[in-house]
């Protein structure tokens, strides 16, 4: 036996006073873990319990997303005052006009007819006012007349009252005539206007969205819609799903990016939230149960109508984690 085999024997043989023969487990020992007061596991238990409300009661912050395209502010409808024909086109599709700017010029056979024929109505008006004003000047000296033969005892009361009662029927048709001639030089008038509104004109300041090139020589209905303009102030408009919605309020803040521009993210703030949009926005947008929402760029891009975007809303929901179960157990 070798010196190294003898040293390792002898430690082995060495009594080891104080140690246990073997080393306790700390996973099966139960004398090494202390015990836990009851009052100590009460309060661990109300401990989770008030947390796991806690964070069942807070608000939801919730991330939406949809998709969004510019538009202006506000859109002027022009109206067309009369079925006429367009002659002459003044401006073009994109073209920046002033209040008042010639747009269209049209021209309307049915009104010149009723022009026409209201000119004649004003002629026979007025020759039968002439004629009833000799009538009047020849019946005034009779009556006189009559009056005179009456005093001396030349004709009877009878007589007399005839006279005056042909007088008076000559007044009365007078007034009618009169009252007529105003109502015809009233719609004379009306139609004078709606001549003059044949040459249409800009009710605002802004660019027109109409493309008017193809509308020489074209036959436009009285009421329908000629040109759209739009003025020079833009928003994004946002169609969000009306489940979503309920979370978004004005002045909340979107991070946008623009189709073409999708490495930039612009700001905007949430200005004005509709109630549902009718159903032929949702037709367009190919989208049902959406609500519109209009937000204001912060933004020195140059916006032009039509320009889509990605847009983005990070907010606090109304409801909170236990609502939102509830609804889901519910629905």
């Amino acid at each position: 036996m070798n010196q190294n085999q003898q040293r390792a024997k002898s430690v082995r043989n060495k009594p080891c006073y104080g140690r246990p023969s073997t080393p306790p487990n700390l996973f099966t020992d139960k004398k090494q873990k202390p015990a836990m007061s009851k009052a100590k596991r009460l309060m661990m238990q109300f401990a989770f319990v008030g947390i796991s409300l806690t964070i069942l009661l807070l608000p939801v912050r919730i991330t939406v997303k949809a998709d969004g395209k510019i538009i202006p502010t506000s859109i002027y409808s022009v109206d067309t005052p009369a079925t006429g024909t367009v002659i002459k086109v003044f401006k073009e599709e994109g073209s920046e006009i002033k209040k008042g700017d010639a747009l269209l010029q049209l021209k309307s056979d049915e009104l010149e007819l009723r022009n026409k024929q209201i000119e004649k109505e004003i002629e026979i008006i007025q020759s039968e006012m002439a004629i009833l004003e000799k009538e009047k000047i020849i019946q005034g000296q009779i009556v006189k007349k009559n009056q005179l033969y009456f005093e001396t005892g030349g004709i009877s009361e009878s007589d007399k009252q005839t006279a005056e009662q042909r007088l008076q029927q000559i007044n009365v048709r007078q007034e009618l005539l009169h009252k007529r001639e105003e109502q015809v030089l009233e719609r004379k008038l009306y139609l004078q206007q709606l001549s003059e509104a044949l040459l249409m004109r800009s009710p605002a300041d802004g660019i027109v969205l109409t493309n008017l090139r193809d509308y020489v020589g074209r036959t436009i209905k009285e009421g329908d819609q000629a040109v759209q303009i739009a003025n020079r102030e833009y928003a994004l408009e946002v169609l969000v799903i009306e489940d979503r919605a309920s979370a978004l309020r004005t002045g909340i803040t979107a991070s946008i990016r623009f189709l073409s521009e999708p490495f930039i993210t612009y700001r905007g703030t949430i200005e004005k939230i509709d109630s549902k949009v009718d159903e032929r926005i949702e037709r367009i947008w190919n989208k049902s149960s959406v609500i519109r929402v209009l937000v204001k760029p912060d933004t020195s891009l140059d916006l032009q109508s039509g320009m889509e975007a990605r847009v983005k809303f990070k907010t606090t929901q109304k409801t909170n984690f236990l609502q939102q179960i509830v609804k889901q157990i519910i629905l």
